[in-house]
C-alpha cells in the first residue's frame, strides 16, 4: 500500500512540474506570405529569421511561413530574398491571439 501513495505523490508532483514549465515558458506563433511587389508572385525559399533568438523559417512554394516558438512580447523579424532589399518587421506576439502578419511585399534591389 505504501508504494501505491508514493507512486501517487511523484506522479502528482511531475504533473504540477510540467503545467507550471509551459505556464511559465509560454510562446507564440507567427505566420505570414511573403510576395513580389511588383507582379504579387510568391517568393519561395524567403528566410524568416528572429536574430534575438536566432530562430528562422523558410517560406514554402506559395511564399508563406510558419515560425512557431516566438518568445511572448515584442519581437522584430527580418524577411530577405536573394536580390530583393531585406525588410525588418516589429511585431508584438500574443499567445491567444493570431499573430498573422498577412501579406509581405519584397521590392527588387537597384
Amino acid at each position: 500500500m505504501k508504494n501505491d501513495r508514493t507512486f501517487t505523490k511523484e506522479t502528482i508532483f511531475f504533473i504540477l512540474l510540467f503545467i507550471a514549465n509551459t505556464a511559465f515558458s509560454q510562446t507564440g506563433v507567427i505566420t505570414g506570405t511573403v510576395i513580389d511587389s511588383y507582379d504579387k508572385a510568391s517568393l519561395p525559399g524567403a528566410s524568416v529569421y528572429i536574430k534575438a533568438i536566432s530562430k528562422g523559417a523558410s517560406t514554402d512554394l506559395n511564399g508563406k511561413f510558419v515560425l512557431p516558438g516566438v518568445p511572448l512580447g515584442e519581437n522584430t523579424l527580418q524577411i530577405s530574398y536573394v536580390g530583393y532589399k531585406t525588410i525588418d518587421i516589429d511585431i508584438d506576439v500574443y499567445a491567444e491571439l493570431g499573430n498573422d502578419l498577412g501579406t509581405i511585399e519584397l521590392e527588387l534591389e537597384a
